[in-house]
């Protein structure tokens, strides 16, 4: 997850191990980001409305 948003993968050989538990873990969080930036996003636009 962490390459997918950085673009970094010169150390993946370090992430071989990641269990697809933990990587679903990280998507959670990333997806939780998301909805977080969607709804500050929407918040911001009806008090500029």
């Amino acid at each position: 997850m962490v390459y997918i948003l950085t673009g970094s993968f010169a150390d993946i050989e370090k992430w071989k191990d990641v269990s697809l538990y933990e990587m679903d873990q990280m998507l959670q969080v990333v997806e939780w980001a998301k909805e977080q930036e969607r709804q500050a996003y929407e918040k911001a636009r009806r008090n500029n409305s």
